[in-house]
């Protein structure tokens, strides 16, 4: 199962990635590539949803 976040600004993003729970560097790319997209968009709103296991 991916985690997925979901942007919210001048337009919506859904952003996913399935190597997230792999490792801690995988997880911090994929947090800092959304955080990107987030500003570059002008994000309002925001959610992060991660697989438990």
């Amino acid at each position: 199962m991916p985690a997925i976040v979901a942007v919210q600004g001048e337009r919506k993003l859904v952003l996913s990635d399935y190597d997230y729970l792999r490792d801690t560097a995988a997880a911090a790319a994929f947090e800092t590539r959304a955080a990107e997209k987030a500003r570059e968009m002008g994000a309002d709103r925001w959610v992060l949803a991660v697989p438990q296991v």
